[in-house]
């Protein structure tokens, strides 16, 4: 979508801020994820690849994203420490 996988750095913060198309916040919600609860942090990364998707439909309509609709929708429910 931005034209580039990658920048040339492994700095994702760097990375994600040359990126003019992503998801809203991406950093500081990547950021928020490292600190918080496991479960809060699976919701959260699943938030952001749904808006991954969304922006792949949005400005690449011509790639399909029916594979992943499939497998998300036979996807197992996250892992929970406490089972």
């Amino acid at each position: 979508m931005n034209g580039s996988f990658s920048i040339g750095t492994k700095n994702m913060a760097k990375s994600l801020s040359a990126f003019e198309i992503k998801p809203r916040d991406t950093w500081l919600r990547f950021q928020e994820a490292y600190k918080a609860h496991l479960s809060s942090c699976v919701e959260e990364t699943e938030l952001l690849i749904d808006e991954v998707v969304e922006l792949v439909q949005e400005h690449l309509p011509e790639v399909s994203v029916t594979e992943l609709n499939r497998f998300q929708a036979f996807r197992r429910s996250a892992w929970s420490p406490t089972i």
